[in-house]
C-alpha cells in the first residue's frame, strides 16, 4: 500500500507540553518530518520558560494556550478540539518523544488494513522505546477470553498487530468518531491514569492494537512508576493523584469485582508498610488520595458538534 492511497485521512497530531521547550522543539521537528503528512497541534499547559515565545513564532502548528491543569486536562483540550474541527484521526503524545520519519504512515496503513477487513477500531498505538532501545510505555495486552475460552491477543499477528487492552498516550491513534461516541478523557484526573481510564473504556467496546512496525522513542528518565521509587518532595504530593485515580479506574469494573478489592487491599498493604517504616511523608499522601479515590466520580463529556 503506497502513501498516495490513503491520502485523503486527515489526521492532527496533539502533543501537551509543560515547561520544555527543548523537548518540544525537537518533537514538533519529528512531526514535521513524516511521510504522511499530518496538521499538529500543542496544547501550552501555562509554561513559564521560553514555551510561548518560540510556539508564537510558528506559523504552521496550532496552539491552544490555557492554565496548568495537568497532562490530563491538556488532552481532553486536544482531544476536544480535534474532534470539534473534522479530523478524521487524533495522534496524541508527550512533548519528549522523537517519532521515526515512518511512525505515522504504518499505523496509517494498520489502520486501512484494519478498516478494509471490517474492523471498528479503538485506537492503535506505536512501540515506545527509550534512547537505549528498551521498550518502555508497554500497553497492557488484551487477555480477554474469546468465546471458546482462549485469548485472542494474536488474532491479527498475520499484520504484524497485537490485540491490547490499554495504553498510555504516547503515540496513541484514535479514530474521532470514538471521541464523539464514548466521550474525552476525564480532565479532573489532573495527571497520572487518564490515558489508561480512556484507552480502557475504548478497548471496552472496541478492538485496539499495538502496531509493531510503528516505532517512537520516548526520552523518559527512571522505570516503573512507583511510590518506591519517587523521592521527590513535589511528585510525593503529586502521587495522590495517582492513588485516587487508579481507584477510580477499578471501580469502574474494567478488572472486575476482585479487581477493585485487590486495588484497595495492595493501598491498605502499602500504607502498612510506609507506616512501618515511619516514611510519614509518603503515607500522608497516599492516604490523601487513597481516601478521595473512595468519593471521587467525574462525569464523561462529551465534544460540541463538528465545526465547518
Amino acid at each position: 500500500m503506497d502513501i498516495k492511497e490513503v491520502h485523503n485521512i486527515k489526521v492532527c497530531a496533539a502533543i501537551v507540553t509543560y515547561n520544555r521547550v527543548e523537548l518540544l522543539k525537537n518533537a514538533i521537528e519529528s512531526l514535521r518530518n513524516q511521510e504522511y503528512k499530518c496538521d499538529i497541534l500543542v496544547v501550552n499547559n501555562g509554561s513559564t520558560d521560553e514555551t510561548s515565545e518560540f510556539l508564537n513564532l510558528q506559523k504552521d502548528i496550532i496552539v491552544i494556550n490555557q492554565n496548568n491543569v495537568g497532562g490530563a486536562g491538556g488532552f481532553y483540550t486536544a482531544l476536544k478540539y480535534i474532534a470539534e474541527y473534522n479530523y478524521n484521526l487524533a495522534w496524541v503524545m508527550d512533548d519528549d518523544i522523537i517519532a521515526y520519519p515512518d511512525t505515522l504512515s504504518k499505523m496509517i496503513f494498520a489502520y486501512k488494513k484494519l478498516e478494509d477487513a471490517g474492523e471498528h477500531i479503538g485506537f492503535l498505538c506505536s512501540k515506545v522505546e527509550n534512547s537505549d532501545g528498551i521498550s518502555v510505555n508497554m500497553p497492557a495486552i488484551d487477555f480477554r477470553p474469546n468465546i471458546t475460552g482462549y485469548c485472542s491477543w494474536n488474532k491479527r499477528l498475520n499484520y504484524g498487530l497485537m490485540l491490547v487492552q490499554s495504553a498510555t498516550f504516547v503515540s496513541v491513534l484514535i479514530p474521532t468518531g470514538n471521541i464523539r461516541n464514548f466521550g474525552l478523557p476525564y480532565k479532573e484526573f489532573f495527571i497520572w491514569g487518564d490515558d489508561t481510564e480512556y484507552t480502557m473504556r475504548l478497548s471496552a467496546h472496541l478492538t485496539c492494537y499495538q502496531v509493531g512496525a510503528s516505532r517512537i522513542r520516548h526520552l523518559r528518565y527512571g522505570g516503573h512508576l512507583s511510590i518506591w521509587s519517587i523521592n521527590e518532595r513535589n511528585r510525593i504530593k503529586m502521587w495522590r493523584f495517582f492513588v485516587r485515580n487508579h481507584m477510580f479506574i477499578s471501580k469502574q469494573g474494567y478488572f472486575g469485582v476482585r479487581g477493585f478489592y485487590k486495588y484497595l487491599s495492595c493501598n491498605i498493604l502499602t500504607m502498612l508498610k510506609l507506616l512501618l517504616r515511619c516514611d510519614f511523608f509518603k503515607l500522608k499522601y497516599s492516604f490523601i488520595g487513597f481516601c478521595k479515590g473512595l468519593v471521587f466520580n467525574p462525569k464523561i463529556e462529551y465534544p460540541k458538534s463538528s465545526c465547518d
